[in-house]
């Protein structure tokens, strides 16, 4: 026997020889076609927009199974020859059916849309994905509308959210051109779809009202709709007592008097929150946890302020100043500013209301308990009420308009190192500390993040003794201010950092807390 290249030979003991065709496939389809181009062997005709197009029923029933079903389920095109095919067009069906014969298909914007029309009535499902890549890589502003309004027709959840993903990332750009022009049911879904966009809310009440004003005797009632899908904990009642087109609103009040109900008892209720984004809208704050050894960082008014730490050891204790930087975004720059005094590492830092809080730290060997404020508008460090214990390698977190400190360890006499199990409270107004609670089991090295009202504990050596990790998240309730342990799967990390931050919704993963 002559086995050629394009075969395998396949021993089953000693007796049993099996042979294996691999071009068999090819050849089978290849047969297929030439039995299309020569018109032979046909036995069904497919009929769109009075078009007729000649096939074989094994092809189409072997490859969709809208066809198998039709042609074996004992439905009444079992045996007719001339199958009338509605709701397709002839430019679709004809594509559908070579695809069938040769496994290819050729898209362009003139028949993609016939050809995706034909294959998600049949359930084509590999036609049905090629078009939908083909559209995606297509997507623009010109004809996003019209591709959301194709994808929701055919109930592509997939291309639409790809499309209400867009559209929401450029709201800014139909907020003025295209948004009086969307349908209801458009401008209804964007709304309600949560991904980020790039505008703020009160852009988006703007153009909800140019929205109604562009035909408003047909939309006037359509407002409270609307209305009820504003994030209001992103506007204030000095937003709307100021937006650019205060006018539209007023009438709208005056013609829809409960819309301004809904809007101001809302916004009376909604907390707003400052996040640092521009809108929260398609965000949420989740709780990440990275390693790493690093100097104290916070940022104030969209600058980045890296203050202290050390590198090496040559000239970090000859310094009595701790050298600081600011880091503006738009100029792509580090500056110096005001050093803060002593040579400090290990100390912690907090934003709050303009002005950067910074406490404790190591200097020269030594655990500080001093506690500064840093003014940027003066570039000016003002010493305060220093804490209640000294402290290194611990946190702060703002909570209630109040600077907590929690964590960390001082040296003593003998240069053992003492864990700080207190969770002590600066007053801003009264610059007076005081001890609100404890730590249980306090760690070396942990990290501690306010979160939602809760204080979680990472990580770090349980006692300080490097004997054991901490594998449990610990949470502190601060309105109770009771622990309790986290569900959340097992961490192991220590000097590491945790921290609060906002990521689009649709990219959540389980691992977040």
């Amino acid at each position: 026997m002559v086995i050629q290249s394009s075969s395998q030979l396949r021993r089953e003991g000693e007796t049993k020889v099996t042979y294996v065709a691999t071009e068999h496939g090819n050849q089978i389809l290849t047969g297929l076609q030439s039995l299309r181009k020569k018109r032979q062997l046909f036995d069904v005709t497919l009929v769109a927009e009075g078009q007729k197009f000649k096939a074989h029923r094994v092809v189409l029933a072997s490859c969709c199974d809208y066809f198998r079903a039709m042609f074996t389920d004992g439905l009444k095109e079992t045996t007719q020859d001339i199958i009338s095919m509605n709701g397709v067009t002839a430019k679709g069906i004809k594509s559908i059916i070579e695809f069938a014969y040769s496994s290819n298909m050729e898209l362009d914007r003139d028949n993609v849309e016939d050809i995706l029309l034909a294959a998600n009535h049949i359930q084509l499902s590999p036609v049905i994905a090629a078009c939908t890549k083909f559209l995606e890589s297509h997507l623009s502003f010109d004809n996003c509308f019209e591709m959301f309004n194709l994808a929701d027709l055919l109930s592509l959840k997939e291309l639409k959210n790809i499309v209400a993903r867009f559209m929401c990332s450029h709201v800014d750009h139909f907020l003025f051109d295209q948004m009086p022009k969307l349908t209801f049911h458009t401008l209804r879904h964007i709304l309600d779809c949560d991904f980020p966009v790039n505008c703020s809310e009160m852009d988006i009440l703007s153009g909800i009202l140019d929205w109604i004003y562009f035909k408003f005797d047909e939309r006037k009632n359509l407002a409270c709709q609307l209305f009820s899908r504003l994030r209001f904990s992103e506007l204030t009642l000095l937003d709307i007592d100021t937006i650019s087109n205060k006018k539209q609103l007023l009438q709208l009040f005056e013609n829809q008097p409960e819309v301004e109900k809904l809007l101001r008892s809302t916004v009376l209720t909604s907390v707003y929150k400052h996040s640092g984004l521009l809108n929260n809208r398609g965000f949420k704050e989740v709780l990440v946890c990275v390693g790493g050894f690093s100097h104290d960082r916070g940022a104030v008014e969209d600058k980045l302020y890296a203050i202290g730490g050390r590198f090496g050891s040559d000239d970090f204790a000859q310094n009595s100043e701790t050298p600081c930087e600011c880091y503006d975004p738009e100029e792509d720059r580090w500056d110096p500013i005001s050093p803060i005094p002593n040579n400090r590492s290990e100390h912690a830092g907090v934003c709050h209301r303009g002005h950067l809080y910074i406490s404790g730290g190591i200097h020269d060997d030594h655990a500080l308990s001093d506690f500064y404020v840093y003014y940027p508008e003066f570039d000016y460090w003002s010493e305060h009420t220093p804490m209640q214990s000294r402290r290194a390698d611990h946190s702060m977190f703002v909570y209630n308009n109040q600077i907590h400190v929690i964590g960390g360890w001082h040296e003593t006499n003998a240069d053992d190192r003492v864990l700080v199990n207190s969770i002590d409270c600066y007053n801003i107004s009264t610059s007076q500390w005081e001890t609100i609670g404890t730590v249980p089991n306090p760690r070396l090295y942990a990290s501690y993040t306010c979160f939602n009202n809760k204080v979680y504990m990472i990580g770090g050596w349980i006692d300080g003794d490097y004997q054991r990790k901490a594998e449990t998240v610990l949470v502190l309730d601060l309105k109770t201010l009771t622990w309790s342990e986290n569900l959340t799967p097992n961490i192991e990390a220590w000097e590491h950092n945790s921290c609060s931050v906002y990521i689009p919704k649709s990219s959540l993963t389980e691992r977040v807390l």
